[in-house]
């Protein structure tokens, strides 16, 4: 047993700021069903899962081959509770969770197309990790852990815990880490380790904490971080000893951490209840809260490089960001007076996803220069139909620059207004995917 020191305390603050737009646009998943889990094998090609009870148990698996801009729910099934998703490659993946006969556990080798299932005489499983195409873990209730090393075609279960096991994840082939709590009532903040691919599980487990661990990610061999929550506060931890100390950053958020991802060792995201999406780029020593335009429960995210990732939550919610979802709002690129209004082509265009749009503001006659004029930037389709305000703010003379993330759009023609009480102007750009 590991003694729990208390080596920082840090408060996260979150800061508000307001931006025209958030760096996370919303896709259409095409359900209502509340997305427990997301896996991307490429840029490309990438599978959500997930699962409601109310009124009826109907649970689905997604698919998209065009980096979101399509989901296809290719099986849907009423007799499964489906939480966990992970795909070795474009063709063998794995899905995981509970059902009235037993926990199942889905294989498909092709894609999607068909999946054969297995039914274990245990109960909930939560999480599901492969290190390669043969070697797998799967997490679950009440402490099981199931390992396979023939690609799934048997499952060796053992018990090593009495808590619930929510996530495993492995930096290699030998050293793994399992996180949960709750489960058989006592110690929770339960976090064990392995360093001979599952034989054998050390128990890290925080004592005289009350935090259920939902979520763990080891960016490197030393540097981990894991979320949990008690009803009342949530956590980030951390360790930059392989899991040896864990060092707690506290919130005064009431709201619950629902899952966490690292991109690298200093960047990282949590998200939670109510749309909550928080990031760090210094490894913990601040938080910012970033905008998702959303009020719904968000419970697993993945990143397919350092700027691009998704999140999916309640009622059938998926998020993209192209840009590790900083705010794209409006930049002042020059305090210079133009001499008249001006808009320009956008660059690049064609484009994918991304474009940016530059525009001159001059000093207008009988306007005050602290004030400046009310201006608007608007998007509209080739049928005229308005898609989004990019701009809509008093803003003073000068050269400004505003960045249209197209994620969420279709390829096509595309129009961008610039409005003022003297001005307007509009230009074309083509969204190419």
């Amino acid at each position: 047993m590991k003694k729990l020191i208390f080596g920082l305390f840090i408060i996260i603050t979150v800061h508000q700021i307001s931006f025209s737009q958030s760096g996370w646009f919303q896709q259409t998943s095409g359900t209502n069903v509340d997305l427990y889990s997301i896996y991307f094998v490429n840029s490309n090609t990438g599978y959500a899962t997930g699962y409601v009870s109310y009124p009826n148990l109907i649970s689905v698996i997604l698919k998209t081959t065009n980096s979101g801009v399509n989901w296809v729910n290719i099986k849907q099934d009423t007799l499964k509770f489906l939480s966990s998703i992970f795909f070795v490659d474009e063709n063998s993946g794995y899905v995981v969770g509970d059902s009235p006969i037993g926990a199942p556990i889905l294989k498909t080798t092709d894609g999607g197309v068909t999946w054969s299932t297995q039914y274990m005489q245990t109960n909930m499983l939560y999480s599901v990790y492969f290190i390669d195409s043969n070697t797998g873990f799967i997490a679950g209730k009440y402490g099981v852990m199931l390992n396979t090393s023939n690609s799934g075609a048997n499952w060796i279960m053992h018990q090593i815990s009495y808590h619930d096991l929510f996530s495993v994840n492995f930096i290699n082939i030998n050293t793994g880490y399992s996180v949960g709590g709750g489960g058989i009532p006592g110690t929770s903040g339960t976090i064990y380790k392995t360093t001979n691919c599952g034989l054998n599980w050390i128990d890290q487990s925080i004592f005289n904490s009350n935090f259920v661990l939902q979520s763990i990610s080891f960016p490197n061999q030393n540097t981990g971080y894991t979320e949990g929550h008690t009803g009342s506060q949530s956590a980030v931890l951390k360790t930059i000893n392989g899991g040896a100390n864990w060092i707690i950053n506290l919130t005064n958020d009431s709201l619950w951490f629902n899952y966490l991802y690292f991109t690298n060792e200093l960047t990282g995201y949590t998200i939670g209840n109510e749309g909550l999406i928080i990031k760090t780029t210094n490894g913990c020593g601040s938080f910012t809260n970033q905008n998702s335009n959303v009020n719904r429960n968000l419970y697993s995210i993945f990143f397919t490089d350092n700027n691009t990732g998704y999140i999916v939550g309640q009622l059938g919610t998926i998020l993209k960001t192209t840009n590790g979802g900083e705010p794209i709002g409006i930049r002042k690129i020059s305090s210079s007076s133009p001499g008249s209004y001006k808009l320009f082509t956008n660059y690049p265009n064609p484009f994918n996803p991304s474009t940016k749009i530059k525009f001159d503001i001059p000093l207008s006659r009988g306007v005050p220069e602290g004030r400046g004029v009310l201006t608007q930037l608007t998007i509209f389709d080739i049928l005229g139909r308005e898609v989004t305000t990019l701009v809509n703010e008093q803003l003073k003379p000068g050269s400004y620059e505003v960045e249209w993330n197209g994620s969420n759009y279709a390829s096509g023609i595309y129009f961008y207004t610039l409005k003022t009480d003297n001005f307007s102007g509009t230009k074309k750009m083509i969204l190419l995917k």
